[in-house]
């Protein structure tokens, strides 16, 4: 299985090393082979952490760690770099009680998305309901989407303004404006 990051990101990945004799972990010398670097040459650290910064896809690949002393390797973490981060887009539409907001990131169906709003003041994000909320205060709002590896950046805003109340079962309310003003209550307009 690959695990998945975009270009530009930061990936830690850690080497643990269970004790079967005496030496202290923290004295082991660790060596780490690349997919840069040709199977035979290995790469030495006294750190258990390999970090990766500014991934690029020359960065994809298998990696593997050992103890320095030892004769085996660990399993392969097989990473993959995808070129562009996808873009979260938001949606609105007019429902009974308040506008639904659905996140959107194509061929993503699994990811867990976040709505925040932004404005007029920023609040702190929630999970949406399988891609959807229904927002009923006024507000600018937008949303990411992400693993628990990795996050979109932050969607477009959608704004949400109250158009006021609908009325119960259907009814339409019809207003009457007269001019001139003078004409007072009760009296007839022909």
């Amino acid at each position: 299985m690959w695990s998945e990051t975009f270009s530009g990101e930061t990936v830690i990945l850690t080497c643990s090393i269970k004790q079967d004799y005496g030496d202290p972990e923290w004295e082991w010398e660790v060596e780490w082979r690349t997919p840069r670097e040709s199977p035979r040459t290995k790469f030495q650290s006294m750190q258990r952490q390999y970090v990766l910064s500014g991934v690029t896809q020359s960065d994809s690949g298998p990696y593997w760690c050992r103890e320095k002393y030892s004769t085996q390797w660990s399993f392969p973490f097989r990473l993959k770099v995808i070129q562009k981060k996808p873009q979260a887009t938001l949606t609105s539409e007019s429902v009974s009680g308040g506008k639904k907001l659905t996140c959107d990131v194509s061929n993503s169906p699994d990811w867990t998305y976040y709505l925040s709003r932004v404005d007029p003041y920023p609040h702190s994000e929630r999970v949406m309901d399988n891609q959807h909320a229904i927002v009923t205060e006024e507000g600018t709002y937008s949303c990411r989407g992400g693993t628990p590896v990795f996050f979109t950046d932050v969607s477009n805003e959608v704004v949400v303004a109250k158009t006021g109340n609908p009325l119960p079962g259907g009814q339409t309310q019809v207003v009457l404006n007269v001019t001139p003003s003078w004409l007072s209550r009760g009296a007839s307009v022909t």
